[in-house]
This record gives C-alpha cells, sequence and structure tokens, in this order.
C-alpha cells in the first residue's frame, strides 16, 4: 500500500457494496457469488474484481463516486472496454479474484506513460 492510501473496506463489506450496486447483475453472477469470493480467503487489505469479461469498464464508471459526483465515460472515449493490461499481466480466468499489495503509483503522477511503463513493469 502506498504511503497516505487508507486500508480497503473488508471483503465482505466490499461484496456487500458492490451487490448494492448491482454489479453482481452487470456481471451474470449472484449475489451469493459475490459473498462467496469475498469469504473465501481471510485476506486483510485487499480489493475484491470483477474480471472486465464480466463486467466492461464502461458499465462500471457510472457506478463510481467520488465527493458526491457520479463517474463517466467521455463521448471521446469510445475505445475504453479495449484498453487491456499489459503483456507482462496476465489476469485470472475466474469471474472475481482479489488483488494485494496495491499501490497507486502516486510517485509516478507526473510521469508521461513511457517513461512509467518500465517502472510498473518492474514491479509485476
Amino acid at each position: 500500500m502506498s504511503v497516505g492510501q487508507q486500508p480497503l473496506p473488508t471483503l465482505a463489506d466490499q461484496a456487500e457494496r458492490l451487490i448494492a450496486l448491482g454489479v453482481h447483475t452487470a456481471a451474470n453472477l449472484t449475489a451469493e457469488e459475490l459473498r462467496g469470493a469475498a469469504g473465501a480467503a481471510p485476506i486483510d487489505n485487499a480489493l475484491l474484481v470483477i474480471h472486465p469479461d464480466r463486467a466492461p469498464a464502461s458499465a462500471l464508471a457510472p457506478l463510481l463516486e467520488n465527493a458526491g459526483k457520479r463517474g463517466f465515460v467521455v463521448v471521446d472515449m469510445p475505445d475504453l472496454d479495449d484498453f487491456a493490461p499489459i503483456e507482462s499481466v496476465a489476469l485470472p480466468a475466474s469471474p472475481l479474484y482479489l488483488l494485494q499489495d496495491l499501490d497507486r503509483g502516486d510517485y509516478m503522477a507526473n510521469w508521461s506513460p513511457h517513461e512509467a511503463l518500465p517502472a510498473i513493469e518492474a514491479d509485476t
């Protein structure tokens, strides 16, 4: 976890939030499948993730909220759902998985993608 980041909610709390937002329906999962994934491993400070094949970013963006403002996808970004992990990262095949030891890369805030990629690949 990066300096200054708050710990993540528990996996059970994350699952309930995703269910309340209807993410499980968008991902063609049941609420129980989501709860089961959250309870499968007693891991602290992990993020419960839905595979992008199940729920594309464009469907999830409007569910984001920060300081009372909802997320959105700008009109000139119709290829959002085509974005994919870098080649050195392989996503699990399962519809739900956990990410640990997240680092937002705050130290790269003013770096160009060309500058940041070697640092990101070095950390994978």
